[in-house]
């Protein structure tokens, strides 16, 4: 017990360590950190805004067309000559179109997912124009086969030598969708990278089919 000295003398008071809570500040808190959760969540939401748009314009240039929502699979081009005879040789399953032919697809969530800032801060990420090469790789780059995950790999170099590596998975699970020969992401990496043992070639870079 403490003493609290006044002119009338000396008053004994006791500390109280657990005060009752004041009801007011309790609702000011509550509101306080409703609106930060509520300020955060449309960040999260604006953010993811702008990433859809930009997917919603790589696609549109890679297939002239937008998905009707970010699942859905376009295409980009048939898959070259060369890799469908790879894969039939080595009885690696490829997903047919309709008609039977073999193509590759993309879709909005893919490329966000290609797009995305952890990948940008690494240094890592391709930019929405580089992304956009996507065509000039199939036709003109490097082609590899993953043997790790069985994946195609379209390389292709850029102005500043490094590569743009474009991985597409055969037989994917689209959500809602058939099984489809999609991208599923993409980024930017030296080219001793591409020699690594995990890497088949099927194609060099500049040959025809």
């Amino acid at each position: 017990m403490r003493t609290h000295h006044t002119e009338q003398g000396f008053f004994p008071y006791i500390l109280t360590t657990n005060p009752e809570p004041d009801p007011e500040c309790n609702i000011t808190a509550t509101l306080y950190k409703n609106i930060a959760i509520k300020r955060k969540q449309n960040e999260k939401y604006a953010l993811y805004q702008e990433h859809l748009k930009k997917a919603q314009s790589v696609q549109r240039t890679l297939c002239g067309v937008v998905g009707n929502n970010q699942y859905t699979p376009t295409v980009v081009a048939p898959i070259p000559a060369e890799v469908v005879s790879f894969f039939t040789k080595h009885k690696i399953p490829l997903s047919p179109s309709q008609d039977g032919t073999y193509h590759i697809k993309v879709n909005q969530k893919q490329i966000m997912h290609a797009l995305r800032d952890e990948k940008e801060r690494l240094g890592k990420s391709l930019s929405k124009e580089e992304l956009e090469l996507l065509p000039k790789a199939i036709q003109q780059g490097r082609v590899l086969f993953d043997k790790s995950h069985q994946n195609i790999i379209f390389a292709y170099r850029l102005p500043n030598d490094m590569w743009a590596k474009f991985c597409i998975q055969p037989e994917y699970n689209v959500k809602g969708y058939e099984k489809e020969n999609l991208l599923v992401t993409a980024g930017v990496v030296e080219e001793w990278i591409l020699l690594a043992n995990k890497y088949e070639m099927i194609k060099k870079e500049g040959e025809d089919e």
